[in-house]
């Protein structure tokens, strides 16, 4: 009788150490791992380096400046005439003989093909920035995607440098895009993600930096 009831006691207490810790890793040991791992790449994501690339022309002695990128607008999965069509706008800065902000409009389909004419970007505190007039480099080279070829243009929009400060200085919070010929969306407006808008922030802090430090 003894021996059951020290079996039993012995089972009893060790469905319970298991009951308490499963309780606290599922409560309160993973949850506090996950808040470590998303602070630990939040944190990374921050102090990522900087990726600005630097070029000096051997004849002239110009250093030019040219920042990565970032995809700001995305429209997918329109149907028209049985084809899915996609196109997205991806903007970065660069430096020549001026400030730039280069608007790559990038498509599937010729019906969607257009230069960007205007862009206007609207930051969190309510201040906008309209660019217009945009120096056209015309259409660029595609790629040959499986049974298409994704094509696009490329609009070059000069910057000060106290607008290239905006988009340094604070998060855009939606974008609005001004086509010449894009039959479906001749004008289209889209709010803009968090995460995307820190990337162009941190994008265009890092070119500012980058710029001063080679001025």
């Amino acid at each position: 009788m003894n021996s059951i009831n020290t079996t039993f006691s012995f089972v009893l207490r060790y469905l319970l150490s298991q009951t308490i810790y499963h309780f606290f890793m599922k409560f309160f040991i993973l949850p506090l791992i996950s808040i470590a791992l998303v602070c630990s790449n939040t944190s990374y994501a921050q102090n990522a380096p900087c990726k600005t690339k630097v070029e000096v022309d051997d004849f002239t002695g110009e250093t030019k400046l040219y920042s990565q990128g970032v995809e700001v607008i995305v429209r997918r999965n329109m149907v028209l005439s049985s084809k899915v069509l996609s196109w997205y706008l991806r903007i970065s800065f660069e430096k020549e003989s001026d400030i730039f902000l280069r608007v790559r409009h990038e498509t599937n389909d010729d019906i969607q093909l257009s230069l960007v004419t205007g862009l206007d970007v609207k930051f969190y505190d309510g201040s906008v920035l309209r660019l217009s007039d945009p120096i056209d480099k015309g259409e660029k080279a595609g790629k040959f995607l499986v049974d298409r070829w994704e094509r696009n243009y490329s609009s070059l929009f000069i910057l000060t440098k106290d607008q290239l400060d905006m988009f340094a200085s604070k998060k855009i919070v939606k974008c609005r895009a001004v086509f010449a010929a894009n039959k479906l969306d001749p004008t289209f407006e889209k709010e803009i993600k968090t995460n995307v808008a820190s990337k162009v922030q941190k994008e265009a802090g890092c070119f500012l930096d980058t710029l001063l430090t080679h001025q």
